[in-house]
């Protein structure tokens, strides 16, 4: 006794043609087809390691009662310090002042401080992730380095945002190298941002070259 159904695969003609449904036009493409299988296999990509302990730095900006809670949220979780805030808190570390100048990435930024407890020089201060409640981000470019994030206006952006907070805690492995493929007007636009970042990660940009006629 036989259960089920017998099932007959039959291979496809377009298939087998090339894609087309012309026999004697398909040589060229079932030729390209086939060299496909000689093909060596990809090498790696290279790729650069970001290790985060958790310790968090909450600018409050002109946000501070939402910065507070997002503060006291993060703190059942991660080390966080509040910069900015007005009145002390013991859940977490409030700190008075001002950035002065933010540099890094995930696991690695520096921060420096302006006015912290009334000194007369700046002062730096590291931290593995920022979540800024500025008005004007403190960076500027169109995709900020990993592990920054501007507080969005929203209150369940914001909430996806503090779960991938607390989520960057570990190491992570990021491709080395991006290849950005833009024009000749904005390759020079492009070069700037890249720079800007100030990232240790190289940015290459390929420009078309012209050909000269003859």
């Amino acid at each position: 006794m036989t259960i089920g159904h017998e099932v007959t695969i039959r291979p496809d003609p377009l298939q087998s043609r090339g894609w087309t449904s012309v026999s004697t036009d398909c040589a060229p493409k079932q030729a390209a087809l086939a060299s496909l299988l000689e093909l060596a296999a990809p090498q790696p990509v290279a790729s650069v390691s970001y290790q985060s302990r958790g310790n968090v730095l909450v600018v409050a900006g002109d946000s501070e009662s939402r910065a507070r809670d997002c503060a006291a949220a993060l703190a059942r979780d991660l080390q966080v310090t509040l910069l900015g805030a007005a009145a002390p808190s013991s859940a977490y570390a409030t700190w008075p002042g001002r950035v002065e100048s933010l540099d890094g990435f995930l696991g690695a930024f520096t921060v420096t401080l302006a006015k912290l407890d009334g000194a007369a020089q700046a002062a730096p201060a590291r931290f593995d992730l920022i979540l800024d409640f500025s008005r004007e981000p403190l960076f500027a470019m169109r995709q900020p380095p990993q592990g920054y994030y501007p507080a969005p206006a929203s209150d369940q952006a914001l909430a996806d945002v503090l779960d991938e907070l607390r989520a960057s805690v570990g190491e992570f492995e990021k491709p080395r190298y991006f290849a950005y493929r833009v024009g000749p007007r904005r390759a020079a636009e492009a070069r700037a941002r890249c720079l800007s970042q100030r990232r240790r990660i190289r940015c290459v940009h390929r420009v078309p070259q012209r050909r000269r006629r003859p």
